[in-house]
């Protein structure tokens, strides 16, 4: 019996290395004897007290702890190989750098993109239409950004712009929410506001140009006070701006000239300054030119002192300054509107007379200047991006076309071992791609299409002289681009990607009609291109009958074959009005244009007429000298 009992023992223990040689190596390195040794013993005292029954207990004791412990250890094993290989990985990859890693994302793409433009150039006609197409909308959002930003969204080309204000007088019982300012009122303004640095007022007028060798010429003049320029932060680039002393009358004979008109009439002579000209027979100094970026009022040929020869005091019912100011760094523009109104509320009661209902409105310089045409450059900019739009969906539904003849080649790349997102990939560099070729041909159109705007130059168009294609402009074009090629290539590589590798791979898979995911999508893009070019008909119809019932307006006049002209002879050679009569008549009928002249039926001198407001003068509502308008028109 002991002799039996030995020999399962034996064989038990051998059979308990076996189990033991399935555990890590380390893990029976670390305990395998002990485990070994320990199952020996309790082997042999099993035996002793229970026999075979109690050996048998042992084992499935045993087994069942086997079972357990074999996988856990194993599995914290491989954990910890699998976290050795990520630490090891990440340490490769911070010895690589950042430059590597970069160059192989770059390679990587730069072969998509080669492969890109294989497949372009493969289906020639198919290039040619989606970049057209492309072209079209992305050149026409450029054109419109590259007005919105140079007109809306750029800021003034000033010194601190945000802080330059208007300030008008109102009166809302008369229906006047903004009108100039009187002299008096702009002299108390300037006197007892502390919402502003400087304050300034200008007006306009128009003087002729006579003495220095050259023919007669009508310049357009800006009469403003000292303070104008430094209301605008600028500083004439030879010379200098006007004093407070020279907005007295009698020693307001100086004058600061614009830079176009200093190169173009006197050739840019660097010593124009001091130099002595004639403005309507008087002689008037040049203390100044202006630099050629100057962007106030660029119509503008001189910057002459404004004067004013009569008592001020009594000037408060006469409205014709244009005030502007610069705000102090610490009021807003709020603030500065709430204390001149209480300075419009005092002056009011000062002068009930002549100030009753006026008050005043303060708005920045930039709103002033942009006017309404901000909300029409926006509807604008929206109508041409529902343009894009639609060209996104055309190029979308050639894409998903052209995807039916690939479903094949794409099948091929998947069997390969190429995984969805690979594919997915793929296809967007190829719409990026396609959409970034478009871009640059867009580009070239906005800059066609800009260059025909400035050249019809429309008079209602603030900032014209700053409207180009710059650094902003070619980003938004870039990122246009960037953001067509997803759009339009987002849904036909989502679907091409999940089209079936075993139908595709069938003989004549490449003529296959689609998937029906492909088919809804067409029918999707389908749908949204005919709502888009609907609510475009819609808008476009609603603009042409709003203009055709503006051309359908009665003027109240018949302006076939009638001319006008205006002429402003100079007040010091003609200052009394029998003066100016006595110069009309005989010029009137030198010239043959009484009623019976050549090609005359009729002729009218007027000093204002109904017509007043059809002929611009420069800003100043009221007519200071006698204005002649000669006309022809049908019996």
């Amino acid at each position: 019996m002991a002799v039996r009992w030995l020999s399962w023992v034996w064989v038990s223990t051998r059979a308990y290395r076996l189990l033991l040689a399935t555990y890590p190596l380390d893990m029976r390195r670390e305990y395998g004897g002990e485990m070994a040794h320990a199952f020996t013993r309790q082997c042999g005292d099993d035996l002793r007290r229970g026999g075979a029954r109690g050996l048998w207990r042992l084992w499935r004791s045993t087994l069942r702890d086997y079972a357990v412990t074999i996988f856990a250890e194993w599995r914290d094993r491989l954990v910890q190989v699998w976290r050795g290989r990520q630490r090891q990985k990440r340490s490769d990859r911070r010895r690589m750098g950042a430059g590597q890693r970069g160059m192989e994302m770059l390679g990587s793409l730069m072969y998509d993109v080669r492969y890109a433009v294989r497949q372009f150039m493969r289906r020639p006609g198919f290039t040619i239409v989606a970049v057209t197409t492309l072209a079209v909308g992305i050149g026409a959002n450029t054109a419109i950004f590259s007005v919105l930003n140079a007109v809306v969204l750029r800021p003034l080309a000033f010194e601190d712009p945000d802080r330059i204000v208007m300030v008008w007088e109102n009166n809302l019982e008369r229906g006047w929410d903004r009108f100039t300012v009187s002299p008096a009122n702009f002299v108390d303004w300037r006197e007892r506001s502390d919402a502003f640095d400087h304050l300034a007022a200008f007006t306009s007028g128009s003087n002729t140009l006579t003495g220095d060798g050259g023919p007669p010429t009508r310049l357009t003049v800006t009469l403003a006070s000292a303070s104008l320029f430094s209301v605008l932060g600028v500083t004439p680039i030879l010379g200098r701006g006007f004093t407070r002393d020279e907005n007295d009358p009698g020693r307001d004979g100086v004058v600061v000239l614009s830079h176009s008109l200093w190169e173009n009439r006197f050739g840019g002579d660097p010593g124009i300054v001091g130099r002595t000209i004639l403005l309507d027979g008087n002689a008037t100094e040049v203390i100044g030119v202006m630099p050629p970026d100057f962007a106030f009022r660029r119509q503008d040929d001189v910057w002459r002192p404004l004067s004013f020869d009569f008592d001020v005091s009594q000037s408060r019912g006469a409205h014709y300054l244009i005030v502007m100011g610069r705000l102090k760094e610490s009021v807003s523009v709020q603030q500065a509107d709430v204390a001149m109104g209480l300075l419009a509320g005092a002056l009011e009661q000062e002068y009930p007379g002549t100030n009753e209902g006026w008050g005043t409105v303060v708005m920045p310089f930039h709103e002033q200047v942009v006017g309404n045409v901000r909300r029409a450059l926006v509807v604008l900019f929206g109508a041409v991006t529902m343009v894009l739009l639609i060209a996104c969906a055309n190029v979308a539904n050639l894409l998903l076309s052209r995807s039916s003849s690939r479903q094949q080649e794409l099948a091929v790349r998947a069997a390969l071992g190429a995984g969805r997102q690979r594919l997915v990939r793929q296809l967007l560099t190829e719409s990026v791609t396609l959409g970034l070729v478009g871009g640059v041909v867009g580009i070239v159109v906005a800059i066609a299409g800009l260059q025909v705007l400035v050249a019809l130059n429309p008079g209602n168009l603030p900032r014209m002289e700053e409207i180009g294609v710059d650094g902003s402009v070619l980003l938004f074009a870039v990122l246009a681009a960037i953001f067509t090629g997803v759009v339009f290539g987002l849904v036909p590589a989502f679907s091409s990607s999940r089209s079936d590798i075993y139908e595709s791979l069938k003989v004549g898979g490449a003529r296959t009609s689609g998937s029906v995911p492909g088919h809804r999508a067409k029918s999707l893009l389908v749908v949204c291109e005919v709502a888009l070019a609907l609510v475009l008909v819609v808008g476009s119809g609603l603009l042409i009958q709003s203009f055709r019932r503006l051309q359908a307006v009665d003027p109240g006049f018949n302006a076939d074959n009638a001319i006008a002209m205006q002429i402003s002879p100079p007040a010091t050679r003609y200052p009394e009005d029998e003066h100016i009569d006595a110069w009309q008549d005989p010029f009137r009928v030198q010239c043959c244009w009484s009623a019976g002249g050549p090609g005359v039926t009729a002729a009218e001198r007027r000093f204002s007429n109904r017509l007043a407001g059809l002929f611009p003068h420069d800003g100043d509502p009221f007519v200071a000298r006698p204005r002649v308008h000669l006309g022809r028109r049908h019996a």
